[in-house]
């Protein structure tokens, strides 16, 4: 298997395990909230916070791995 297609395989495994992470610390989240005094305060604060902070992770592996792409060529 040459890199590219190795490292594509490789970066679609950490994304499903990256979507799975996701969901289970929103949907943690949520059931906290749930059970919270503040409630829908704390939870749209904590959704917005989950959110920019996966995507901020999410774009540096992505830049990571075009960079690692661009090497190979």
């Amino acid at each position: 298997m040459n890199k590219p297609l190795k490292d594509s395989v490789a970066f679609q495994k950490w994304m499903i395990r990256f979507a799975v992470i996701e969901f289970l610390a929103l949907a943690s989240f949520i059931g906290f909230c749930l059970f919270s005094d503040q409630g829908i305060r704390v939870l749209v604060g904590g959704v917005v916070v989950i959110s920019a902070v996966s995507v901020i992770v999410l774009f540096r592996k992505m830049e990571a791995f075009h960079k690692s792409n661009s090497k190979a060529d």
